[in-house]
């Protein structure tokens, strides 16, 4: 029950104003265009938050920019009184020159929750909690908008169907069918037949790979026999050539001792034939020959001293005083000649009065022993320069001879050293012919014990040795290239063996996931199957259901309108099952009729009843509201149909009724009078 309205700044109440309700019937009354439907619309936008076909914007009062909503009611389901709380506010958008509605406050709390709710999808959740019914029942049921009152008797089906709460199985039903669509995309059923047919050529590409494979395994294992066989020949044929190759090898070491001893016995020649040249260069004996070129030898190194000794300690010795005189003179000459050409008659150094005639005898003596000297000192440097070069020759001398010395010692020293080499080839000539010896008949024996034959001729068993291990070889060869041939045999088969294997395991993989795809739909076809299953069940539960809300329906409805009139003339109320549209039946008698045709008061008398009935079939006989319900009948009907809304208060709870006209103002009405003043809505 709806306890208390309050409202400001909504449409034309500018004014904080509050409205009490009581249980019955709530007359909201008043000259047209006053506010009377706006009490309802405020109502509608406490609880819903917007009002049908009205732009939010154009519930804020002119001239103001925000509104204030409060709705008190008692909820019928739980007994709890709840409060909901609503703001808003203009936006003006100055660039657009557009203006929006915002969303300020909301709220609604609810006697004993833990706090109150503020989002709008939790709010209505809630709502639906409380009144027991939807958004899309209180508006069609509940709420009567204007002009609309007598619509139900012949009512939209569509709309008739929502409000009886028909649409819900037909939706459910057209949801199974979409449910059924979405199986058989999900489940690809148009992908069966070919995937049949991919499974049968899996599984005779299977079986024929197969097939296949086995001729290729015993292939293989044919291959791998005839290459075991080759490789134990071809290690019977390698270990008989690693013994011929030994013996071969032998001949090799046989023949390197041979060209070993033949090079000794060249070089042993070679240095007979130096050591012959070399000893015909020495000319008698030796040692004579020896002792003679020391005696050369210090006889040129005595006459190379003496020579030096003459120059170095006598000549040149002589040199030296001879020059230091000479400088001596030459000093004293020149001194006096500058002295006597000066002019002066007094010496400076001494202060000695000078004589000029003694000077020129002094200096012609002094020159006269400076030419003397001169002319020694030059015979001195022409014994010198001679001496110098006899020195020369006698040093060349030396030289030749200690060259001639050292030749003669190389001689000798080449001579012995050839003496010892002849000795030390002579005696590895000798070895190495005894081991040739040696080796050869060993050698022999081996080979004779090898082949179990016996061989005297070097060279035959040489040749027959050579000619065995190239037959090995070449024998070697050919099984190596059989060997390798049937290896390239394998691998061939191998690789054939290893593109079955992946071929089956493609094709398995492919028959796997087909099976498994296989299993899917049929998975899906059983569910699908579930489906068409409940869609048949649920389309006769449809039946059924619809069926009984409208039996309900028409049983409510004809109840109702015994309890509002005393007039029976009908025995029972009928519901077209196609057009919706309410007929009834007349008292005794078969025929049925339109409630049109009733008559204007009956017509509305059966709106008002069928109302009371949807009320009670959709669960909530507690409130009706009803907004200029006269508006749809004739004036003579009028005061007839206000007495029905007032007798309804016995089967509802609370009416809220909004009328222009003076009619049905009984003392147990709570009567609210609309007026207007200056534009703006005042309640009394």
């Amino acid at each position: 029950m709806i306890e208390e309205l309050t409202l400001r700044n909504f449409k034309s109440y500018k004014t904080k104003q509050k409205i009490l309700f009581t249980s019955g019937v709530n007359k909201i009354s008043g000259r047209n265009a006053t506010g009377k439907t706006t009490i309802l619309e405020a109502i509608l936008f406490s609880l819903y938050g917007e009002v049908p076909s009205v732009n939010k914007k154009d519930l804020v009062t002119l001239g103001n920019n925000d509104l204030y909503v409060s709705l008190t009611f008692f909820s019928p389901i739980t007994n709890k009184k709840a409060v909901i709380v609503r703001g808003g506010e203009i936006i003006r958008n100055i660039e657009k020159k557009e203006e929006s509605f915002k969303s300020t406050d909301l709220f609604l709390d609810v006697e004993g929750d833990i706090a109150p709710l503020t989002r709008e999808k939790e709010i209505q959740n809630r709502l639906r909690e409380l009144l027991g019914v939807g958004r899309r029942t209180f508006l069609n049921v509940v709420y009567a908008r204007q002009k609309e009152f007598i619509d139900i008797l012949n009512p939209d089906k569509n709309r008739m169907n929502a409000i009886l709460g028909l649409t819900a199985p037909t939706e459910i039903k057209e949801q199974l069918k979409e449910v059924k669509k979405v199986l058989e995309e999900r489940g690809n059923l148009k992908d069966k037949n070919t995937l049949d047919e991919r499974i049968r050529n899996a599984e005779e590409n299977i079986k024929e790979n197969n097939k296949y494979l086995s001729e290729a395994t015993d292939r293989k294992i044919i291959i791998q026999k005839e290459i075991k066989n080759i490789a134990e020949e071809l290690e019977k044929i390698k270990r008989n050539l690693d013994s011929i190759t030994m013996l071969f090898n032998d001949f090799k070491k046989l023949d390197r001792q041979r060209t070993e001893l033949e090079l000794t016995i060249r070089l042993y020649d070679n240095q007979i034939k130096k050591y012959d040249e070399l000893s015909k260069k020495i000319i008698g004996n030796p040692e004579k020959e020896m002792e003679e070129l020391l005696k050369r030898q210090k006889t040129a190194e005595a006459t190379e001293e003496r020579l030096r000794t003459l120059v170095d300690d006598g000549l040149i010795k002589k040199r030296r005083q001879f020059d230091a005189e000479i400088g001596s003179l030459r000093h004293k000459i020149d001194e006096h000649t500058v002295l006597s050409d000066s002019g002066l008659t007094e010496c400076p150094t001494c202060g000695q009065p000078i004589n000029k005639q003694i000077i020129e005898e002094d200096l012609a003596v002094w020159k006269r022993e400076l030419d003397e000297n001169c002319f020694k000192l030059q015979n001195i440097e022409n014994e010198i320069q001679e001496l110098n070069y006899q020195t020369k020759i006698a040093r060349e001398r030396r030289i030749e001879v200690e060259r001639s010395l050292i030749n003669f010692k190389s001689l000798l020293k080449q001579l012995e050293d050839l003496k010892i080499d002849l000795e030390q080839i002579e005696s590895k000539k000798t070895y190495l012919t005894i081991k040739m010896e040696e080796d050869v008949k060993t050698h022999l024996a081996n080979i004779s014990k090898e082949l179990a034959e016996e061989f005297v001729d070097y060279a035959v068993v040489h040749k027959r040795i050579e000619n065995e291990m190239n037959n090995l070889i070449e024998l070697n060869k050919n099984k190596f290239s059989e060997i390798t041939k049937r290896e390239g045999l394998l691998s061939e088969t191998n690789r054939i063996i290893k593109e079955l294997e992946k071929r089956i395991n493609t094709q398995e993989i492919i028959l796997s996931e087909s099976k498994n795809r296989i299993e899917q739909i049929n998975e899906y076809q059983e569910k699908i199957r579930v489906i068409e299953y409940i869609i048949e069940q649920y389309g006769k539960y449809e039946k059924d259901i619809r069926e009984n809300t409208l039996r309900r329906l028409e049983d409510w409805t004809f109840e109702y309108f015994k309890k509002l009139t005393d007039q029976q003339l009908y025995s029972r109320c009928l519901i077209d099952r196609e057009k919706y549209t309410l007929e009834v039946q007349l008292k005794d008698t078969n025929r049925t009729i339109p409630t049109w045709r009733a008559g204007g008061g009956h017509e509305s008398i059966f709106a008002l009843a069928e109302r009371l009935a949807l009320l009670r079939v959709s669960g909530f006989p507690y409130l009706l509201i009803l907004d200029e319900p006269t508006d749809a009948i004739d004036s003579d009907n009028i005061p007839q149909l206000l007495e029905y809304i007032s007798k309804s208060t016995r089967e509802i709870n609370q009416i809220l009724l909004v009328t222009h006209h003076g009619q049905g103002e009984d003392e147990d009405i709570n009567l609210l009078t609309i007026t207007k003043e200056n534009g703006e809505s005042k309640i009394f």
